[in-house]
């Protein structure tokens, strides 16, 4: 079963890439063809990465999908004293993707893992 919902995940993917038009969700075709170009993202950190973010992804918002990831940094000042630490207030779907996406590309990219 959970095969199938992967396959049927895809399957979706790759029509919405190959639909002819111009509408307003031409932004979100180009989303989804350059997330499937990038090493380390499968088809499930892909759908989950687009269904988690998808209104900072309309708008282009991208230091929102930071934040609203838990990858951006938290700091707190007070006097004398700074504190740079992880923002744990997010969308941990988002994060989760976000992890994942690092973590496969670290493991199959000479690049990342260079990095």
């Amino acid at each position: 079963m959970p095969k199938q919902v992967g396959d049927r995940m895809q399957e979706l993917m790759d029509e919405v890439v190959t639909s002819p038009g111009n509408t307003p969700e031409t932004k979100i075709l180009r989303d989804i063809s350059l997330l499937q170009f990038f090493s380390g993202i499968g088809r499930i950190v892909a759908a989950s990465f687009l269904a988690e973010a998808e209104r900072p992804l309309q708008q282009r918002d991208y230091q929102a999908i930071r934040a609203h990831g838990g990858i951006a940094p938290v700091t707190r000042r007070s006097g004398k004293t700074k504190q740079v630490g992880m923002r744990y207030r997010c969308n941990t779907r988002l994060r989760n993707a976000l992890y994942h996406w690092a973590r496969t590309s670290v493991q199959h990219d000479p690049q990342s893992k260079q990095h």
